[in-house]
């Protein structure tokens, strides 16, 4: 169950806005490959390094116990933050926008991200530490589960960094496919691209809401049986 729970975790984490913000941006460029890898990089080494730190550093510690009442707190806090994300997100994306400002210029930048990212691949590498440095409920949620687990070192340490690779799959699954497949992927890829722009909000919503109504429920389960 603890393995499941890590894997429905880290596929939560991969629907984070900011990464399909990077997407969005990185796609409509002339040379997408080079900000997605710059961007890849950073956010791997920050995201990997910071959470090494933190299952060593919760190992032995009350909230690295594998105790069920401290998991099922964890479960149950993490759960409820992340409803309450969902529904506020909901609640702005509901929100009418007849009085707001004119329709921005989908080619043009407004936000620090894509302004980030379009300076080029050290400005994007920049982006990916910067964005990346506060670990999100979810992966917080998972590194504390992992330093609760009876392995050894090395297999914490090759689960975080299989919770991260999963948690950047919009990045890297369009990257790999850009450099090894370019003219077959592209037609794909501006797809997927366009489908984020629709819908990567909605997604991202949903997924905040299903995943903490599961860790609500496993929590209460947990204290129940604690």
């Amino acid at each position: 169950m603890e393995l499941f729970e890590l894997a429905l975790l880290a596929v939560a984490s991969a629907f984070w806005p900011v990464l399909a913000v990077v997407d969005l941006v990185a796609l409509r460029t002339p040379r997408p490959v080079p900000l997605l890898a710059w961007f890849l990089a950073g956010g791997l080494m920050t995201t990997i390094s910071e959470g090494l730190v933190i299952v060593f550093v919760l190992e032995g510690t009350t909230l690295g116990s594998s105790r069920s009442s401290v998991g099922g707190w964890g479960n149950l806090i993490g759960g409820c933050v992340a409803l309450m994300a969902a529904y506020v997100l909901r609640t702005r994306t509901a929100r009418p926008h007849d009085e707001g400002p004119a329709a921005k210029d989908p080619a043009k930048p407004t936000s620090r991200t894509e302004r980030m990212l379009e300076n080029g691949g050290l400005y994007a590498f920049g982006a990916g530490v910067v964005l990346n440095i506060f670990p999100g409920v979810f992966p917080l949620i998972a590194l504390r589960n992992i330093s609760s687990l009876s392995y050894g070192d090395s297999a914490k340490v090759l689960l975080v960094i299989g919770l991260y690779l999963v948690t950047f799959a919009l990045i890297e699954v369009p990257l790999v496919g850009l450099l090894v497949a370019p003219a077959r992927v592209e037609p794909w890829v501006q797809g997927l691209n366009g489908w984020l722009d629709r819908n990567g909000k909605r997604v991202g919503i949903d997924a905040l809401a299903v995943i903490g109504m599961f860790l609500f429920v496993r929590g209460i389960v947990q204290l129940a049986a604690a």
